[in-house]
Formats: C-alpha cells, structure tokens, sequence
C-alpha cells in the first residue's frame, strides 16, 4: 500500500499513543456495563417483579446490546490500527481510516515545510509523553497535523533533520 519513491527511506512509521485508543474505548465499556448493573440492581436490590420478561427475552436483548458495541469497538480499533503517519526522507504521508471502508491518504513534500510545532495538552499528555506534531507549509493546506502520537519532540527532531538535508543538498547545487 505504500508506494516509495526511487531513493527514498522511511525513518518513522507513527501511530497514535495507545492512551488515544484506551479514551475512546472506555466510554464503550462504560456503556456496555450499564444494562448488566441495572438488571443486576433490579433483581438485587428491588422487590420489583417482572413475570412477563422471560430471561431469554432479557438474554437475547443483551446479546443485542454487546453485539453492537462490539461493532463499536471495532470500528474505533480499526480507525486506531490503521491510522499511521510516514516519515521519510522526501516526504510526510499521513494515512487516515475514516470510517471501515474510506480511507484518506495526504503527503506532503518535505521541501514545503516552513514550520514544526509540537502540542501536548494536559497532565495525561504531558505525563504519558504524547501530542500533536504540527507542520506549517507554504501550500494551500496550512496546517498538516499528527495527532496524539507518542514521542512528538523525536518526530519534530527528525522532521527538522531531513528539512536541514535537503536544503543543505539544495545548496550545494546552485
């Protein structure tokens, strides 16, 4: 799936900080205990009698629910699995799942790069040592952003290095 170019050498394959997948999937598991701890509570705690709810109904309404937010989960893990930034000597490619069946590809040469910043926002980010690697170009897109990847000063760093290679061989030629 990833095409190089003759010459060229990947330096960084870049996913995001396994913290980005355990955020989203919490809310998922939250949700998914909800109607497990409800029923529980109403036969538990509660002197409510529901004869006319058979359990395989309640079985089978559960299966339902699980299966769904198993099909949530998966779609979440799959858009964490296969997001990926590149980093190679020519280029930045940022390959992003959106969705299970569309995907967006963006590259970005390195002779266009004006900028490199770095973003960590919050105790977690900070702690952890993840965030958001920002490149400022001279393009239409201003902003080419990696999102919540971990180690984002040593991607600025390399990023900064092949910026310094290129345009010491740029001079060279003239």
């Amino acid at each position: 799936m990833l095409h190089l170019q003759e010459g060229e050498q990947v330096d960084i394959k870049a996913r995001k900080h396994w913290f980005s997948l355990f955020r989203d999937s919490f809310g998922i598991i939250v949700i998914y205990l909800i109607p497990y701890i409800v029923w529980k509570f109403l036969i538990n705690y509660t002197d409510v009698s529901i004869p006319e709810l058979d359990t395989s109904v309640v079985t089978f309404i559960l299966s339902a629910w699980t299966l769904i937010l198993w099909a949530k989960f998966f779609n979440v893990w799959t858009d964490y699995y296969l997001d990926i930034w590149v980093v190679t000597n020519n280029r930045i490619m940022n390959i992003e799942q959106k969705g299970l069946f569309k995907r967006e590809v963006s590259t970005l040469r390195i002779e266009r790069i004006q900028d490199v910043t770095i973003k960590v926002d919050g105790i977690v980010a900070t702690v952890l040592g993840f965030g958001d690697v920002c490149v400022q170009t001279a393009g239409e897109t201003e902003e080419f952003v990696i999102e919540g990847i971990a180690n984002p000063e040593n991607v600025k760093r390399k990023i900064l290095r092949h910026i310094d290679d290129k345009t010491s061989q740029r001079m060279t030629y003239v």
